[in-house]
């Protein structure tokens, strides 16, 4: 049964959508998790290295995913005119600026903690 070429294209275009918003929504939801539960980033700090390694590999996995769905939508639909073409373009910058906002909120977000942690038991706010 042959696939329909648009059809495919469309799920391609959702997919990367939904990736996109995934990395989003697990940037803001760790360095929320961060900053609410100190169990959680005492167990963050204590593997300080291993953190934004996986966030950065986990990221850079999200935007290959992403440009691996453009790749499969152009192979579909060939080259498109001008008008098309500018406006695809625009939306596939912004599809890798989020997933990189996500990246910048989760490091900081990681950054910051980590910051407060050492620096709140250094002047004896945080009981050890």
């Amino acid at each position: 049964m042959p696939r329909d070429p648009k059809e495919l294209g469309n799920k391609l275009t959702s997919y990367a959508d939904a990736i996109v918003a995934f990395a989003f929504v697990q940037g803001v939801t760790f360095g929320f998790a961060l900053g609410s539960n100190d169990t959680f980033l005492k167990h963050a700090i204590r593997v300080w290295w291993l953190i934004p390694s996986a966030l950065i590999v986990a990221n850079l996995l999200y935007a290959y995913l992403v440009r691996t769905c453009h790749r499969g939508e152009d192979a579909l639909f060939g080259p498109a005119t001008s008008s098309v073409a500018a406006l695809e373009t625009k939306v596939r910058s912004w599809r890798f600026l989020v997933i990189g906002l996500g990246l910048i909120i989760s490091l900081i977000a990681y950054g910051a903690s980590f910051y407060g942690y050492y620096h709140d038991s250094i002047v004896g706010v945080r009981p050890t």
